[in-house]
């Protein structure tokens, strides 16, 4: 059995009125679901970064002087742009809780914000078909190790049934 947090309560700046729940509740979903998409934002960043692709046609290697961070002068305009949309979600949910003074779904809010902020900044990049075509890296070479294996279990199983 895992006992882990599966909220986040923040108390109010004043105390609640007669029968009103006195925190405002944020789910574990609320900050993991955007937290997957915020990291392929920054994956999709990282390794346009990586290919030599930069807004300014620089090609982007930094010498070991510079830094020991391999990614300091890496561009990263979508996870920037996510970030800021996820905070400032964040602040129209709590506000919304403390206007109205009814529990709100967070993601009803952060949702709507971060595709916003991602597709905004892939238009105005002339990116958004990139975006939306993108796979990473690490997904890729795992569909390619997954085939490989199924090659190899498919070939064993014809020899085994030469073998009889």
């Amino acid at each position: 059995q895992i006992e882990a947090p599966v909220k986040f309560l923040f108390a109010g700046t004043s105390p609640p009125s007669e029968g009103r729940y006195p925190f405002a509740v944020l789910g574990l979903g609320d900050i993991l679901a955007p937290g997957v998409f915020i990291g392929m934002l920054r994956q999709f960043d990282i390794e346009r970064w990586c290919s030599g692709w930069t807004a300014s046609g620089r090609t982007a290697v930094l010498s070991e002087e510079e830094s020991l961070d391999p990614y300091l002068g890496a561009e990263t305009p979508y996870f920037s742009a996510a970030m800021v949309a996820y905070v400032v979600s964040l602040g129209v949910t709590f506000g919304v809780v403390s206007v109205t003074g009814k529990g709100q779904p967070a993601l009803f809010y952060i949702v709507p914000a971060l595709l916003a902020a991602s597709f905004g900044t892939a238009a105005y990049r002339g990116e958004i078909t990139s975006l939306v075509a993108f796979k990473g890296a690490r997904a890729q070479a795992a569909r390619e190790a997954r085939q490989i294996w199924k090659d190899a279990r498919a070939k064993q199983t014809q020899n085994d049934d030469i073998d009889e």
